[in-house]
């Protein structure tokens, strides 16, 4: 069993396999289970990786120099209130994987229109118009940063996993994702195109898709708690201040 370090009585009990399942094939399954989430990750912060850092270089060149600082002040500034929001909707109404699919899709076709735009405005791009199709985009891409993580951990207890040590071997393939495809950009000479922002916009149509797959998370009951909130409680005091105040930081670059 020391393959899977976190793997306990727990897993075993919850997910009551018949007696024909050897234990390679309990282990195995959970393998899967986890790739499938690292899978989300990658791809959740793929998307953002392909546009964050290059994006000045394009708005730049471009006249739109001195409105860089909006494009990114505007991520922490939708992030007051939409997470609330959306959380709530997941939390009531709508399915969390579901919800996280619906936000990517709607995150990634504002985001391709903005792109589009401005691939086919060229040297003529409108600040106006750039930055509310942007603007758009990031409202609905930035609570799917928590929903992402709600997937993952109501995923891993249904099975019995123990989140606080499944889960940060698979949230690093998030920070994995962002640098492949802030590398990518670099190397295919996106960073001063508008093709930065179309391929985010399909890796979050790609997740839109994928998400619909994840195992399903239902709403919460009236005075149920939910996996995320059982993660932060086993949190030591000394962690969440690290963490309020990494979250305090101005650059949205904390979260990766």
């Amino acid at each position: 069993m020391g393959i899977l370090p976190s793997l306990g009585s727990k897993a075993s009990a919850a997910l009551s396999f018949p007696r024909k399942f050897s234990t390679h094939t309990i282990i195995m399954k959970y393998l899967a289970l986890k790739s499938r989430f690292v899978a989300m990750n990658f791809l959740e912060f793929a998307v953002w990786g392909a546009y964050l850092t290059s994006m000045g270089n394009y708005l730049g060149s471009h006249g739109l120099g001195t409105q860089i600082g909006w494009f990114y002040a505007i991520q922490g500034i939708v992030s007051i209130f939409m997470p609330g929001l959306m959380g709530v909707v997941a939390d009531r109404w709508i399915p969390a994987q579901r919800l996280l699919g619906l936000c990517h899709l709607v995150a990634g076709l504002f985001m391709g229109c903005a792109g589009y735009y401005a691939l086919t405005a060229g040297a003529d791009v409108q600040m106006s118009t750039l930055f509310l199709l942007y603007t758009l985009s990031v409202a609905f891409y930035m609570p799917t940063l928590a929903l992402s993580n709600s997937v993952a951990f109501n995923g891993l207890t249904q099975v019995g996993l123990d989140i606080v040590k499944a889960f940060p071997p698979i949230r690093v393939f998030g920070t994995i994702g962002f640098i492949c495809t802030m590398l990518a950009v670099n190397f295919l000479g996106f960073q001063s195109t508008p093709a930065q922002f179309l391929l985010s916009a399909s890796l979050s149509l790609v997740l839109a898709v994928y998400a619909q797959t994840l195992p399903h998370c239902a709403v919460s009951k009236g005075g149920e708690r939910n996996p995320s909130s059982k993660f932060w409680d086993s949190m030591p005091s000394s962690c969440l201040s690290s963490v309020a105040w990494r979250c305090s930081l101005s650059s949205p670059c904390c979260w990766v």
